[in-house]
């Protein structure tokens, strides 16, 4: 997913490292990619493919029929490595 949003961002803003400079086009870029996939896929495989299913204590979406914990996952972890990845490589090019 993370390579997704890499393309996503790639297409969008005409660069593969679209990431190094953060703005709010790009941290939205991120955060509507990762929900929306997180979302599909999440949809897909318990719903449709039965690939797993949520427990008890799985605090859910009201009326979307997915957890809250994979779709927050998909907003924060994918923020966390593009800007991370960002400050590296303006670490190396000096």
């Amino acid at each position: 997913m993370i390579v997704l949003i890499l393309i996503a961002g790639w297409i969008a803003f005409g660069t593969v490292a679209w990431f190094v400079v953060m703005d709010w086009m790009r941290l939205a870029l991120i955060l509507v990619t990762g929900l929306v996939l997180a979302f599909l896929v999440e949809l897909i495989a318990v719903h449709r493919l039965r690939r797993w299913e949520y427990g008890d204590r799985m605090p859910r979406i009201p009326g979307l029929r997915v957890g809250w914990i994979p779709i927050l996952q998909m907003l924060v972890l994918p923020s966390l490595i593009f800007w991370t990845a960002g400050r590296i490589l303006i670490h190396v090019a000096g």
